[in-house]
């Protein structure tokens, strides 16, 4: 018997421990999709579409007249030749990142053959990207910067319509945002999806 009561005690004291350790672990500001003290940095300028379409409002801004044109995917034209402007082929479910803090990195990281737009980078930081949905059931919800204490933290929010008719296979989403300027920590994403029901 009391061999079974020290058996139960130290059970409940390993269960004790283990619920402990996980709570102290899930309230670390380090958890996916939580956010402790971090603050939102708000972006200057910015969109986001799928890659066989962007937005149709008017706009005059160079910048980003510029990544209506030039933030793609690469592709063939009908001459067979490639064009590439800021990303290379990767792995369908890739969240690639680009990172410009100057005009230099910003000539580096192009590889079009267009005239660079004027950005003001000893007060902005650029941030490009591409994230995916799995099919064309899937809208880019909301993008959303966290400075975390050594390192960034980037949101990329989508949204799946459950019970739309879908045919496309792998959707690509490409984005830029323009913030106040950055550190020089590492821009970590995370891609997550709401399922929507229509």
């Amino acid at each position: 018997m009391k061999t079974m009561k020290k058996n139960w005690m130290a059970v409940a004291l390993t269960m004790a421990v283990a619920a402990l350790t996980f709570a102290a672990c899930s309230s670390d500001d380090d958890e996916i999709g939580g956010h402790g003290d971090a603050k939102e940095i708000a972006a200057v300028a910015g969109e986001d579409f799928p890659w066989w379409r962007t937005p149709k409002t008017e706009t005059s801004d160079p910048l980003t007249l510029f990544f209506r044109e030039e933030l793609h995917g690469p592709y063939w034209d009908s001459d067979g030749i490639e064009h590439k402007t800021f990303f290379e082929r990767g792995n369908y479910d890739d969240n690639p990142i680009i990172i410009i803090n100057s005009r230099e990195e910003f000539q580096s990281a192009y590889m079009g053959t267009k005239s660079l737009p004027e950005v003001d980078f000893s007060r902005y930081t650029l941030v490009l990207g591409r994230t995916w949905g799995n099919d064309g059931s899937y809208s880019f919800s909301q993008t959303i910067l966290w400075n975390k204490v050594n390192y960034y933290y980037l949101e990329l929010r989508l949204e799946h319509m459950i019970g739309v008719m879908a045919t496309m296979a792998i959707e690509h989403f490409y984005y830029w945002r323009l913030y106040p300027k950055l550190k020089n920590n590492n821009v970590i994403p995370h891609r997550s999806v709401v399922d929507i029901y229509k």
